[in-house]
């Protein structure tokens, strides 16, 4: 399969990421996928926070990760981005975040390590707009180039208006 889009949405009060795009077959597919956002905070400064950790909406783990000057970092996570974005708009004038700023869709991305092409594997129904609706299938990243027919382009400017790249990819 090939992702031509990527969303999120809150379905059920959990973080739910929906992976658009085209099968092998050419059928249309959504891939949903129930996620963990997350971010991190420095280990050091985790303890001093844990007060807005309390009951059960979050949930803080020690890593082996390190920011840039090497300190350890601790993962905050909640079921609910939402949630998880209000705890960052509270602690991050109090102590340094890391990755908060990531949003669900591309966290998913970049956790499966998927560059575009993946294999899905697991039962689909049908809907009325989209061939294939998979919910939570397995899914592991491919070399695979789909046969599309589009064109995309991206141009990038500043503020002033000067032309910094023009970015195009077409494929039949």
């Amino acid at each position: 399969a090939f992702i031509v889009y990527a969303d999120y949405d809150l379905i059920d009060e959990k973080t739910n990421v929906l992976l658009y795009g085209r099968l092998e077959n050419n059928q249309s597919f959504v891939s949903q996928h129930e996620l963990e956002p997350y971010f991190f905070v420095k280990s050091s400064d985790a303890k001093k926070l844990s007060k807005y950790f309390k009951g059960d909406k979050f949930k803080i783990e020690n890593t082996e990760l390190t920011n840039f000057q090497g300190d350890k970092v601790s993962k905050i996570s909640a079921n609910n981005h939402t949630e998880l974005n209000k705890l960052h708009h509270v602690i991050h004038k109090s102590a340094d975040t890391y990755e908060a700023d990531i949003k669900p869709n591309m966290r998913f991305i970049i956790d499966n390590n998927l560059l575009g092409s993946l294999d899905i594997d697991g039962e689909y129904t049908s809907s009325e707009r989209i061939d294939r609706v998979y919910n939570n299938p397995k899914i592991k990243p491919i070399d695979f180039e789909p046969k599309l027919k589009i064109i995309s382009v991206d141009i990038e400017s500043s503020s002033s208006g000067e032309l910094i790249c023009i970015g195009i990819y077409t494929h039949n």
